[in-house]
């Protein structure tokens, strides 16, 4: 039985090595002789907690100074290693190696995204329209309950809902990441992390500096009117020192990180590349073979600014979820395709359903 075990194990690691789904996050096998216990790889910061109930584990014992463990749920107080043994409902056991690092810029985006990390955890989001529910249902101008980031915080049981806009969702339809490009709606995302007061925009209050210091999750959503305003994406090396100056997505997504991070070291940080869009024929046109979109000022693509983003986030350690895979001309760019969109732009209950899904797949994929 044990050789029988011992060799699903070793197919299981071969499989997520072929499917390019291996990195340290991934069971491995212990070697060490007898026992041949499942091992995998856990990071935390200071003051971050792991429910082990939340992914069908109970928790047995720990070994080391960094964390501490009551019932099922590992709390981590200084920097250093340690191990806890774990069962799953099959009473096999696990053990769980825990690295814990003293800021989430030092964590990097070396952690699993699961309900163990989510559950009874607070959030904030930043963004735009897609983010503020616009234009998701023709029977309500804005509608919260369908949003993807909704249904994706229900499901990991976190403690906060996006659906409370003056705590947590910090997003309104119009607004840009980058600095000077002011609309109706409200100001731009440098300058709403930026501001030491409250402010009102879309006929809504917005404190988000007391929200941030509480919060163990931050989700960066923007780039498409940054993209329709013909801003530029500039490169990972642009590191701007006040608002003002964050005028290229580059730019504008350093800044964010940082002053994120300067309200608090212990946050993480998701950021999510912009959504592919339906071409006006004007200003932003279609590739040639329609798997991009151009801006035909700046003569860049919607995913030129996906790998700026990419690279900022992977220069400064927060973890880069790339939205492109999602829609395509066929079904999001065409003129005619209204099963997702019901404008080319902003996806509707049934396109949030859809990003919902990817983001559950890139979970299930992250952690293996």
């Amino acid at each position: 039985m044990k050789k029988y075990l011992s060799l699903v194990c070793l197919l299981m690691a071969i499989a997520l090595i072929l499917c390019g789904c291996a990195d340290p996050q991934k069971n491995i096998i212990d070697d060490n002789g007898d026992d041949e216990t499942m091992k995998k790889q856990l990071s935390l910061v200071v003051g971050d907690s792991y429910d082990f109930s939340q992914m069908g584990y109970a928790a047995q014992s720990i070994e080391g100074t960094a964390c501490y463990l009551v019932d099922d749920t590992v709390t981590a107080f200084a920097e250093g290693t340690d191990e806890v043994l774990v069962t799953d409902k099959s009473l096999n056991e696990v053990i769980y190696e825990i690295t814990v690092y003293k800021t989430a810029a030092q964590l990097g985006a070396n952690y699993t995204i699961d309900r163990g990390r989510f559950a009874g955890k607070r959030v904030v989001v930043f963004g735009a329209s897609i983010t503020d529910g616009c234009l998701l249902d023709k029977a309500k101008p804005t509608n919260y309950e369908d949003m993807y980031i909704t249904k994706l915080c229900r499901y990991l049981g976190m403690a906060t809902d996006p659906t409370d806009l003056e705590n947590c969702n910090f997003s309104c339809g119009g607004t840009t990441l980058t600095y000077g490009l002011r609309h109706n709606y409200g100001i731009s995302g440098v300058e709403r992390i930026d501001s030491e007061y409250s402010f009102s925009d879309g006929g809504r209050v917005r404190d988000p500096r007391p929200n941030v210091l509480k919060a163990d999750w931050c989700v960066i959503a923007y780039g498409g009117n940054d993209f329709a305003e013909n801003v530029l994406a500039g490169t990972a090396n642009d590191s701007p020192s006040k608002a003002q100056d964050a005028t290229t997505i580059g730019g504008g997504l350093y800044y964010m990180i940082h002053k994120v991070w300067e309200l608090n070291p212990r946050v993480k940080i998701l950021v999510l590349s912009p959504n592919y869009k339906r071409a006006d024929g004007k200003d932003l046109i279609f590739s040639e073979d329609k798997v991009d979109i151009i801006n035909a000022v700046t003569s860049e693509t919607i995913r030129d600014y996906g790998k700026v983003m990419k690279e900022v986030s992977d220069k400064y350690g927060a973890k880069f979820i790339d939205m492109y895979p999602i829609f395509n001309y066929e079904t999001y760019g065409r003129s005619d395709a209204d099963q997702y969109t019901l404008d080319g732009v902003h996806p509707n209950a049934a396109g949030h359903e859809v990003i919902y899904q990817y983001l559950l797949k890139v979970i299930e994929q992250t952690n293996g």
